[in-house]
C-alpha cells in the first residue's frame, strides 16, 4: 500500500521541481538587438612605384585590416540601454 502512494508522490514532487527549475531557466534567456559596422581601414600591398606596405598584426602578416563595431541593445523594462566596453570582451 506505501508503494502505491510513494511513488506517484515522489513524480509528482520531481515533477514540480524540475518545472521550476525549467521556468527560472526559461525567463532567463533575453534576445539582444544589435548592430554591427565593419569599416575597411587598409591592405598589406607590394607596389613597384611607391614600394611595399605590411601590415602586422602580433608581428604576423596581415592583408586586409577592418575596423569593426558592434552595438548590443539591451531593452530592460522598455528602458534602452547600450552595452558599452573598453576591452576587446563583452
Amino acid at each position: 500500500m506505501k508503494d502505491k502512494i510513494f511513488i506517484p508522490l515522489i513524480t509528482f514532487l520531481l515533477g514540480v521541481f524540475v518545472t521550476h527549475i525549467w521556468n527560472k531557466f526559461k525567463n532567463r534567456i533575453k534576445l539582444l538587438k544589435y548592430t554591427v559596422w565593419h569599416q575597411y581601414l587598409g591592405m598589406s600591398i607590394d607596389d613597384a612605384r611607391f614600394g611595399s606596405l605590411k601590415l602586422l598584426y602580433n608581428n604576423n602578416p596581415i592583408k586586409n585590416l577592418y575596423l569593426s563595431r558592434v552595438i548590443l541593445l539591451n531593452w530592460n523594462n522598455g528602458v534602452r540601454s547600450p552595452l558599452l566596453t573598453n576591452n576587446t570582451k563583452v
